[in-house]
């Protein structure tokens, strides 16, 4: 999306991952993108607690007719910063 912009097909689902992509959930889904959010659910940063993982809300702060087009949110982590 920060590539292509507008001219990315809206049948493709955007991995939303960065923390700083918060301010892009509202412009992604007003053009229409249907998104998902990574970011807040990371396995390997361990500074975050399940607790706060448990809380996030991949909808928090948005507004308007189109808030489902944020499908939801998933769990990830790098494996590479695993023992």
């Amino acid at each position: 999306y920060d590539t292509i912009g507008t001219d990315l097909n809206k049948d493709i689902i955007v991995q939303l991952w960065q923390g700083g992509c918060r301010q892009k959930r509202q412009k992604m889904i007003n053009q229409g993108y249907k998104v998902i959010v990574s970011y807040g659910w990371y396995l390997d940063h361990v500074m975050n607690k399940w607790e706060d993982m448990y809380l996030e809300d991949p909808r928090a702060d948005l507004n308007g007719d189109n808030i489902d087009n944020v499908i939801g949110g998933e769990t990830c982590m790098w494996s590479e910063k695993i023992d």
